[in-house]
């Protein structure tokens, strides 16, 4: 959008994000994600539907890219750490297409 402040993520000819963005997210600290909240909610409003406003709430709740984990409390993911068994990309799929996928079909295995 013309005068917009907001971040982009530059993308190459297929509307990916160009290497040097990519690698800039993957090679950062997760301390410093919150310069990605911007990209991470242009993202959602295209692949979610989310309004800019509820995009941005995701994208805070996405970064940082840290799972924590207090033992004192139940493993439960997303709030507190993650067992073997929880099946992270069905919540992933379901923050990223606004409820649109909810699970990937693939269900739980049980050879851990």
């Amino acid at each position: 959008m013309a005068g917009s402040s907001r971040p982009r993520w530059k993308t190459n000819a297929g509307g990916l994000p160009r290497r040097e963005e990519r690698d800039a997210y993957l090679s950062g600290e997760p301390a410093n994600d919150d310069r990605f909240i911007g990209v991470f909610a242009h993202e959602l409003e295209h692949a979610g539907g989310y309004t800019r406003q509820d995009a941005t709430a995701v994208a805070r709740k996405l970064l940082p890219d840290i799972l924590s984990y207090n033992p004192r409390e139940p493993t439960r993911f997303p709030h507190n750490g993650r067992t073997l068994t929880d099946d992270a990309v069905d919540v992933f799929l379901s923050l990223y297409t606004n409820g649109k996928v909810t699970e990937d079909k693939v269900g739980r295995t049980a050879t851990y």
